[in-house]
């Protein structure tokens, strides 16, 4: 129950979170109950409570930062965000109304869509907390793909480092997309006009994660599952999901990491 609300405290690897708030709520109960055995029952019935809406309440948040960070990104200077890969998983009679080329096509466009929302947000970010790190115009990464005959819907059977030295930067930047159906308006109208209707509420999960471009290893990650709250278009889901993720974005605070490494 408790590992989908757990995050990795930045520079430490260690578990952080929800998890942790539960540990001390039980060690509370057990010294209560320890005093008054009638109190005992009453903080069971709160404990039961507080172990069903933790969970709801995290959303299956998860963040981690490479413990080793500092040491593998202090000299980056240049990162590429590229296309999201997206799967969208359609219901059989709405599969059945969409030919293979077009659902292709709607996940490229997709991960295209969460591309452009997560470096707009970033080169926003820049000019009110400015960080030494230059994102590449994503008009060049997208024309040294396709230069390269790399496919967007393809990006998984390619090696981190291999798409960084394509587009020739330190570190690539991107992410996954698991939903019940599109969430940038073009594709979502398409999909309505298609099979006749829009369907629910879009259900799923959005990793995004950034990795390093000498050997491909991970450096930082936050995974959050999709809901309304969230919003409905990946410039709304990305502003939602990088405000709370901004405050451990590990480029943001490089002096913090570096004291850590010379510790």
């Amino acid at each position: 129950m408790l590992v989908g609300f757990l995050t990795v405290k930045p520079g430490s690897g260690r578990v952080v979170g929800a998890g942790k708030i539960y540990v001390q709520i039980i060690k509370i109960i057990w010294i209560f109950a320890a005093l008054n055995t009638n109190l005992m029952i009453r903080y069971f019935f709160v404990l039961m409570l507080v172990a069903v809406s933790l969970p709801a309440f995290s959303q299956g948040k998860a963040m981690y930062t490479n413990p080793k960070f500092y040491s593998m990104a202090k000299n980056h200077k240049t990162v590429a965000v590229v296309p999201f890969s997206v799967t969208i998983g359609l219901r059989p009679k709405e599969r059945e109304k969409i030919t293979d080329e077009q659902l292709r096509e709607m996940q490229a466009n997709e991960g295209f869509s969460a591309q452009s929302a997560l470096i707009s947000w970033f080169l926003r970010k820049q000019r009110t907390k400015p960080f030494d790190i230059e994102f590449q115009d994503i008009q060049t990464t997208n024309a040294s793909l396709k230069k390269a005959g790399i496919d967007p819907n393809d990006l998984k059977s390619h090696t981190y480092d291999e798409l960084a030295t394509i587009l020739g930067v330190d570190a690539i930047m991107g992410g996954t997309v698991n939903s019940t159906k599109p969430m940038s308006e073009g594709a979502s109208i398409a999909v309505g006009l298609a099979i006749g209707f829009w369907g629910s509420t879009n259900t799923g999960n959005i990793s995004i994660n950034l990795n390093n471009g000498a050997d491909g290893k991970l450096l930082w990650k936050y995974d959050n599952k999709l809901s309304s709250s969230l919003g409905s278009d990946f410039d709304r889901i990305i502003d939602s999901l990088m405000k709370k993720a901004a405050k451990k974005f590990p480029y943001m605070y490089m002096d913090k990491y570096e004291k850590q490494a010379k510790k």
